[in-house]
């Protein structure tokens, strides 16, 4: 059997431990990942949930060169996240309806507010960590959202730049504050933030 192949072990260091707890709970079928790097997380989500059900999954990224992609790797990047998912699918017990976005989030995320794809029951954000990217994908990502879906942050704590508009936190304290009656705040270590919507 073909194996994934992941260059990085964020999601393994970050989140599966959190992850193996909180998603059979949500139980999601509808999810969005913005910032997908080689796929860890969108091909966790598909071999976890996929056991029991049809789910569908869009995830978007630029696969372009940024802080965690160099120029001479981008099309090594992308074409891991497009093999590793591949075998995800092709291993899957159910269907999966698999659609990928080749796009800056914003740009994205808007058009699918146009064109009406929304109700997602699981969105997850992990992909710039410059704070009014973060803030942008927020609070769009959260019309998206269905009421009791669920907001994952990742990179909570990250701090990489002397410049604190760098810091993924400062975006997302904004938003949990803004957005305080809206949503219900689920404890979990401070890496990352689980925020559910609701009414």
């Amino acid at each position: 059997m073909e194996k994934h192949v992941f260059t990085k072990n964020w999601f393994e260091f970050n989140s599966k431990e959190n992850w193996e707890k909180i998603i059979p709970i949500i139980n999601p079928t509808k999810i969005l990942e913005i910032g997908s790097y080689e796929g860890a997380a969108s091909c966790y989500l598909i071999d976890v949930l996929s056991k029991n059900k049809s789910i569908e999954l869009h995830c978007i990224d630029t696969w372009e060169e940024n802080d965690d992609i160099k120029k001479e790797e981008e099309s090594d990047v992308e074409s891991r996240f497009d093999k590793n998912i591949k075998i995800s699918i092709n291993n899957s017990k159910n269907k999966i309806y698999f659609y990928k976005y080749k796009n800056e989030s914003h740009v994205a995320l808007s058009k699918m507010i146009i064109s009406g794809i929304n109700n997602f029951d699981l969105i997850y954000i992990d992909a710039s960590h410059y704070a009014p990217d973060v803030l942008s994908d927020a609070v769009i990502a959260f019309k998206l959202l269905k009421p009791g879906g669920m907001l994952i942050f990742d990179d909570y704590l990250w701090s990489g730049d002397e410049n604190i508009v760098y810091y993924p936190k400062i975006a997302i304290d904004a938003f949990t504050n803004i957005f305080s009656k809206h949503i219900k705040l689920i404890p979990a270590p401070l890496n990352q933030i689980y925020v559910v919507k609701i009414n």
